[in-house]
């Protein structure tokens, strides 16, 4: 019998008449609504009609449903990140990039869900603590052992952990700084001398220079200035190195946007990205123009969204309980998305932090309310009334893990003999419930995040700043703008557009000039 398949949430909302047609519409399509009917008369009805059926699948994105339970990422693939993929697979050294919310972090994944499979040894990194565990990672310091001050030196020895690496995938390397990605390549290129006739470690690193950048305070600037020779060193960013070419990182751009569907705004977006000043205009005319109830706002500093969320929060008056989280081990509170002490009432809004891996009801970034609060040691828990479903949960604490490698040995089945494995070993963790008051987030925080509403305060002041907050969003109408864009906010490193032009021919340095004191 016929079927007719009603897409609701998708690329292009609509009816079809198979399978493969809404598949193409909502597969990898985050917040897919969709539904088949016997009759087109039903499947029309279901587009024009509000509905909280149960039957209409996902509620969390299908990729990040299949990720928790451990399967393969593979299939659900668009054909621009199979591309990379393959070449992933075939050990080039690549440089992954793309505008905010077209698949990056999915790709990645992906392919940390292959080497599993496939007993690779793939150590994931990143600069920044939050960043390490949103990938199962360690942060770039404890993995190559660097010491907090400008990294001017060469590193003298290698750990046994890189030496045994068949892969380092290094995330977010927009906030990499160039000394450091110089210390790193460095020791990468020690390790591969010390390897016994093994092939060479593979390296990918990921993502968008347009985003935020490296953090460089006014003291590390002028050492850094002085070693490399240069009067300012514009931005410290890691495609400067010369050694970026040493490692021949081949450049893979995605460009499919998953997050946003409207073809004008994803273009606003983009000009926005390259700090062409021709969006403000469309922004500032399409984007709501009443604040948007329920979102989140996006704020430049912790300061800020600190004081939001705590007038937000003194408004209830229902009574304030205080969490304070459990740090077991070596765990670092900041490096976690999790408040070290999270206070909470009754009526309260709150942000999802983690996925629902058991009964797929909330996902990260899923927004809601507090309507129960027990508070009882151990046996505490909060209940939330989600926006999405209109369905209440109730949470219990949650577990945020920091890891160590390990270097193991087994038998290879196919060759019987034995072979270095790294195995992961759990070095502490944070306690904590998996929730965050939802009235104010800064712009850093947001990172990665998808949201379905937001308002925003356009203040910035680093590069990318803007477009990371405003490319969070999913859809421009229910994007509020709490005062008219001048294009003053669109801050855009010069240097990462002369890159982004020609990444394989970009350079930063004269030969003559470079790293002299």
């Amino acid at each position: 019998m016929a079927k007719y398949y009603a897409v609701k949430e998708g690329r292009e909302p609509g009816i079809y008449d198979t399978w493969d047609e809404c598949k193409a519409q909502t597969e990898g399509y985050s917040g897919a609504v969709f539904k088949s009917f016997k009759t087109r008369e039903e499947a029309e009805a279901f587009l024009n009609t509000i509905t909280n059926d149960e039957d209409i699948l996902p509620v969390i994105p299908l990729h990040q449903k299949i990720l928790n339970k451990g399967k393969s990422l593979e299939p659900f693939l668009n054909d621009e990140q199979r591309v990379v993929f393959e070449a992933m697979k075939n050990g080039e050294n690549i440089f992954l990039s793309g505008e905010g919310g077209t698949g990056k972090s999915f790709l990645v994944d992906a392919f940390a869900c292959y080497c599993e499979e496939n007993r690779i040894n793939l150590i994931k990194a990143a600069p920044t603590g939050v960043a390490a565990i949103n990938i199962g990672g360690l942060t770039l310091h404890k993995l190559f052992r660097l010491p907090p001050h400008p990294l001017i030196e060469d590193p003298k020895f290698v750990n046994e952990i890189v030496r045994n690496a068949d892969i380092i995938l290094i995330d977010e390397i927009s906030m990499c700084r160039i000394d450091m990605f110089e210390y790193i390549i460095k020791y990468i290129q020690l390790a591969n001398k010390r390897r016994r006739g093994r092939k060479k470690i593979q390296l990918i690193v990921c993502g968008d220079f347009y985003q935020l950048p490296p953090v460089v305070t006014e003291k590390d600037k002028q050492v850094l200035n002085a070693y490399y020779g240069v009067e300012d060193l514009k931005g410290a960013f890691a495609f400067m190195s010369p050694l970026w070419n040493d490692y021949h990182l081949k450049t893979y751009t995605l460009t499919t946007p998953m997050r946003q569907k409207n073809d004008d705004f994803v273009n606003a977006l983009n000009k926005a990205r390259i700090g062409d000043q021709s969006c403000i205009t469309w922004l500032n005319e399409h984007t709501s123009k009443h604040p948007m109830p329920n979102a989140p706002t996006l704020y430049g500093t912790n300061k800020a969204a600190k004081q939001r969320n705590d007038a937000e929060l003194k408004k209830l008056s229902t009574p304030l309980h205080s969490f304070h989280a459990d740090v077991i081990g070596e765990f670092n509170p900041s490096q976690s998305t999790a408040e070290e002490t999270l206070d909470l009432k009754e009526g309260a809004r709150v942000m999802f932090l983690v996925n629902d891996t058991e009964g797929d009801e909330y996902y990260n970034g899923s927004m809601g309310v507090v309507t129960k609060i027990v508070d009882n040691g151990n046996q505490s828990s909060v209940t939330v009334r989600l926006d999405h479903t209109g369905k209440e949960v109730t949470i219990s604490t949650y577990e945020w893990k920091s890891y160590e490698y390990l270097v193991d040995t087994e038998i290879d089945e196919m060759t019987m003999k034995e072979r270095k494995v790294l195995v992961p070993e759990e070095t502490g963790a944070l306690i904590q419930f998996p929730i965050k008051l939802a009235y104010a987030i800064t712009i850093h925080k947001s990172q990665s995040q998808t949201l379905d509403a937001l308002n925003v305060m356009p203040y910035a002041w680093a590069p990318g700043q803007l477009y990371v907050a405003l490319s969070r969003c999913t859809s421009a109408e229910n994007l509020y703008l709490q005062r008219k864009l001048t294009g003053r906010e669109l801050v855009v490193s010069e240097e990462v557009i002369r890159f982004e032009e020609d990444p394989e021919r970009y350079s930063f340095f004269r030969e003559e000039n470079y790293g002299t004191e």
